[in-house]
């Protein structure tokens, strides 16, 4: 990062002086550091100075307490529903290729299983309930696409047919 510039040097971190180009006023701005956005501090520069220290001491404890939150906790048992639904189709793959399953079957099987790996593919499987499966589903249905909304749910369920025979959950959820 740049060393900072004179008229800044003596502010706290993520603090900057703006000149207002309307009424040649300077005013200040202190910089979120965990979005980037900016946020106006006024023209007086000590409150700006003592806001501005308040916010870094509260944002920088709320950041060090997720780091270490999130070191602490533990790997999920269970592997991604993203990383499930691959499986699943590898599976739906051996079968077309056994001939018991048409091409236009495994398009649409994948279609579907995108669907819901766009939808709730970050989670661990493990970690997916029914009303996240419910949520999906009213999607569609808002859309006016009942149909779909019962072929993804097949397709869920034929998913998590796949992730108890492989061992991954014990129940079938959603």
């Amino acid at each position: 990062m740049p060393p900072r510039r004179k008229q800044a040097r003596d502010l706290p971190d993520n603090l900057y002086p703006a000149l207002d180009k309307r009424d040649n006023v300077l005013r200040y701005k202190y910089r979120d550091p965990r979005t980037g956005r900016q946020h106006g501090m006024g023209s007086d520069k000590d409150a700006a100075v003592a806001d501005a220290l308040a916010l870094n001491a509260a944002i920088y404890a709320s950041m060090a307490n997720s780091r270490v939150a999130n070191i602490a906790t533990r790997e999920p048992d269970t592997p991604m529903l993203s990383a499930v639904i691959l499986k699943h189709a590898e599976l739906c793959e051996a079968r077309h290729k056994r001939g018991k399953l048409a091409a236009n079957t495994i398009t649409t099987k994948r279609s579907h299983g995108e669907a819901i790996r766009r939808a709730l593919g970050h989670k661990p499987i493990g970690d997916v309930s029914v009303l996240d499966i419910a949520a999906l589903l009213a999607s569609y249905v808002d859309s006016g696409k009942d149909r779909a909304a019962q072929a993804v749910r097949s397709e869920a369920i034929e998913i998590w047919k796949t992730a108890i025979s492989q061992g991954w959950i014990k129940e079938n959820a959603p």
